[in-house]
């Protein structure tokens, strides 16, 4: 079974100058899940090869594959839109991403003749079911030849134990010198701003994965990158109390040739700053906090886009 994966396009055509973006881990996850039961798997990751519309579209007809699978967000929905409709090859299209809840009505209107699924939550384990043909949960609500599926706590899909979801991480393009991990999903916080906020996502629940399993990942990421001087830890819990920073000192202690940086919330870092010399010490060279207003004053003021 042939699969496409496309981290779609944040704008309709190529550009001068390339957009960064971080790795698209979540697609590299369910890529990781259907090579393991046999699918011919591809990924395209649009924004790090700088593909517009009219790029993916012939890769796709090119390919032909028989599931095609794209994430999509608010500020590319028209984009995503224009692809869905503009793909000439039957096949069946998969769409996820945290916006699905809240737009798939919108979604069940676009002109295509191809069964359109909808996903909202965590896919590695729904998505190779559904290639796979051995999808037995019932869709959360369908139209004609459309269906949304939810993955929460509740399906037989949702990944609790995050030790036992590997990625093969020949799917993610990072630089030489650095690698990137994620090591926990959900989250405790309820930021105004924050599609993740812990009282918008009821269905879903707070998973950790051990020191060990981290641990394990760093020693094969070491072993198979010659080049590597740096890991950035893309999860804001990975700090999120005195235990859990105590817990990456120790971790990090183990690298001593391994510099480190990590996302965080202030919170915590306030509560804990006797330890921030410690974790500079464990080779810590950056902590990135967030910051978010409604305010168009400040916005402009922090060089935030958008008002």
């Amino acid at each position: 079974m042939k699969v496409m994966l496309v981290n779609s396009p944040l704008f309709e055509e190529k550009r001068m100058t390339p957009e960064y973006d971080l790795p698209p881990f979540g697609l590299a996850y369910i890529a990781t899940q259907l090579e393991l039961v046999g699918c011919d798997v591809r990924l395209i990751d649009s924004i790090n090869e700088n593909y517009g519309i009219q790029q993916i579209l012939e890769i796709i007809h090119k390919q032909n594959p028989q599931f095609v699978g794209l994430n999509i967000f608010s500020t590319n929905l028209s984009i995503v839109k224009k692809i869905v409709e503009q793909i000439c090859i039957c096949t069946n299209i998969v769409i996820g991403g945290r916006v699905v809840e809240h737009i798939y009505d919108e979604i069940f209107n676009w002109d295509t003749e191809n069964n359109l699924i909808c996903i909202n939550g965590e896919s590695e384990l729904i998505f190779p079911a559904l290639v796979m043909g051995e999808l037995k949960e019932k869709f959360y609500k369908n139209k004609a030849n459309r269906q949304i599926y939810i993955v929460d706590r509740k399906s037989p899909f949702f990944p609790s134990d995050l030790n036992k979801i590997t990625l093969n991480r020949r799917y993610i393009n990072t630089n030489n010198k650095e690698e990137y991990l994620i090591t926990s999903r959900g989250c405790m916080y309820d930021c105004a701003f924050c599609g993740g906020a812990a009282s918008f996502n009821t269905g879903g629940m707070i998973r950790s994965r051990t020191e060990d399993n981290i641990k394990k990942e760093i020693v094969e990421i070491i072993e198979n990158n010659k080049k590597l001087n740096s890991i950035r830890i893309l999860d804001d819990l990975f700090l999120n109390n005195r235990e859990k920073i105590r817990s990456a000192i120790n971790l990090f202690n183990q690298f001593p040739n391994l510099n480190w940086r990590a996302m965080a919330h202030v919170i915590p870092l306030l509560k804990n700053s006797d330890m921030l010399k410690e974790l500079k010490d464990s080779g810590c060279n950056e902590l990135f906090i967030g910051i978010e207003s409604g305010s168009d004053k400040i916005r402009k003021f922090i060089k935030k886009e958008g008002t």
